[in-house]
């Protein structure tokens, strides 16, 4: 009787723990460490070509000597990470002094620039073997040792726009929430055009995002910097919500990435709050190359630890339309009716049902898998041609026109053979295929009148797989089947379909597409 009892105790506790988890409100971490260094055991790709001294020792450094993520402190072996940790302070999220300014904070060497930002002069021995010069951290000017001693209070510099200062993060503990977590951001009159950057990246996208996660926890504030994979896009977004301005956010992933970062926004109506950039990390990266940030990142856009900020910061604002896809089932039928409800989804780029899909969700089963161990664009194209071409084969979504019903308006069409309907809001589908452009020759009127903010999507059908690797190549057009502000689509059985790159199969059911709001955009200018 006791045990019983014991067990039930249990069983209630940890319902309880799950329901208080589960439902707390979500909130940004803080960190408190005093000096120690985050240090990771590789060089970045972006500080490959910089000769890098050991803080400690000033030994030359290797890619395989250690390296501070937050303030880029060098060393060249374990010993000299634990004087460093004892020795070098880090930089801190927040400032426990409540000050209303920050305070330069220096480490010697390792200079971006060779000019002392007090005298204008040259620093001397910059070039030469060992430590010379003092730089911030923070605004990451240069100095001269002497210099650096008459200029205490740091401005932040090009920063300024976009970072959020120590001094202005307020930290608290609730009993809901025992761990130190964010509270509070505090204003700052006398900053002009703030509009801090909040810096989200998918682990899972591409092959290297810890590395550009790397370079921007070293431009801003730790906090502002947060992955995607770990912690989701909600703590990202309560930063913005805690913000008393407008924000800018910055995904790093894939089309996935965004398009999850943006229904998120949508949940916590943040859309007059927030606008979104993109730094390419997936393999389509078909928003992307819409709003001018390329099909991928390289070695150019960060030629320097400010030339991808830059770009951010002066990006101009764009509006896309959000569409909601509403899918009703037949909840006559038992089954359906205990096992699938009503739902809605949003959609940015475009929806397709057929063989794309297919191709995609195969793709996104193989990812998944246990033999899935190298992260790269390479193979994932690789991933990409192999099931495409299987289907060439296979052809298992031949017959489709007979199994799906299309209204456009209110207007039923008549299908021709096809394996795949597309319904575009960008004119950008399967990593950079410009449908809608390529029917300019045969229909001027319809490509010119397409715009990712007009309210209307185009939809296009496309034959079969080997149809969509003409496509790719331009060797071919696809088939128009129209525009409208409304498109409804009958499944008849179960088929593939994917939604801005997130793929599943879909039972019988009736689908309707319809303009639901706008998204507040980057791009590139």
């Amino acid at each position: 009787m006791e045990f019983n009892l014991i067990v039930l105790i249990l069983c209630m506790l940890v319902i309880l723990w799950f329901i208080l988890h589960y439902f707390a409100k979500p909130t940004v971490p803080i960190s408190d460490r005093k000096k120690r260094h985050l240090w990771k055991t590789s060089l970045s790709t972006f500080d490959k070509d910089v000769l890098l001294f050991c803080n400690i020792c000033e030994h030359l450094t290797s890619q395989f000597s250690f390296f501070c993520e937050y303030c880029s402190v060098a060393c060249d072996k374990i010993e000299c990470t634990k004087i460093a940790d004892q020795s070098i302070r880090c930089k801190q999220q927040r400032d426990r002094t409540n000050a209303s300014s920050s305070k330069h904070l220096f480490i010697k060497g390792n200079l971006l620039e060779t000019v002392c930002s007090i005298c204008e002069s040259e620093i001397d021995g910059v070039h030469d073997v060992g430590i010379h010069g003092t730089k911030c951290v923070w605004c990451h000017k240069s100095f001269h040792d002497s210099c650096a001693k008459n200029d205490l209070i740091c401005d932040f510099g090009q920063l300024q726009k976009v970072i959020i200062p120590p001094f202005s993060i307020k930290a608290c503990r609730t009993s809901n929430a025992p761990k130190l977590h964010l509270k509070e951001i505090t204003p700052i009159p006398e900053w002009k055009d703030w509009e801090p950057l909040i810096v989200i990246f998918n682990e899972a996208s591409g092959s290297n995002d810890h590395e550009i996660a790397t370079l921007f926890r070293r431009l801003l504030n730790p906090i502002q910097v947060i992955s995607l994979t770990s912690r989701g896009p909600k703590e990202a977004l309560e930063i913005v919500k805690l913000c008393p301005v407008k924000c800018r956010l910055l995904v790093c992933g894939g089309d996935g990435s965004v398009a999850w970062c943006l229904n998120t926004i949508k949940e916590m109506n943040l859309d007059d709050k927030v606008s979104v950039a993109i730094c390419p990390q997936g393999t389509g990266n078909d928003l992307s190359r819409v709003l001018n940030w390329g099909s991928e990142t390289n070695s150019c856009d960060f030629a320097t630890p400010f030339t991808f900020l830059d770009k951010v910061i002066n990006a101009e604002t764009v509006l896309l339309d959000r569409w909601q896809i509403e899918m009703k089932y037949d909840h006559r039928v038992p089954v359906i009716r205990r096992l699938h409800h009503d739902k809605k989804l949003f959609m940015y780029n475009y929806c397709s049902i057929g063989v794309d899909a297919l191709v995609t969700l195969n793709f996104h089963k193989a990812r998944e898998s246990a033999f899935y161990v190298i992260k790269s664009k390479i193979i994932n194209k690789l991933l990409y041609f192999i099931y495409g071409t299987q289907q060439v084969i296979t052809q298992d979504c031949d017959g489709l026109h007979d199994h799906v019903e299309v209204l456009i308006d209110g207007v039923k069409q008549e299908l021709p053979e096809l394996q795949s309907v597309i319904m575009l809001n960008i004119d950008s589908w399967g990593a950079g295929c410009k449908l809608i452009e390529m029917i300019k020759e045969n229909d001027k009127t319809f490509a010119e009148g397409h715009s990712i903010d007009d309210g209307q999507i185009e939809v296009f059908g496309v034959s079969s797989s080997f149809h969509i690797a003409q496509l790719q190549v331009g060797l071919t057009k696809p088939l128009k089947l129209g525009r409208a502000k409304e498109v409804e689509i009958k499944l008849k059985k179960i088929l593939p379909i994917q939604i801005d790159g997130e793929p599943h199969f879909e039972i019988p059911c009736q689908i309707t597409i319809s303009k639901h709001s706008q998204a507040r955009m980057l791009r590139r200018k």
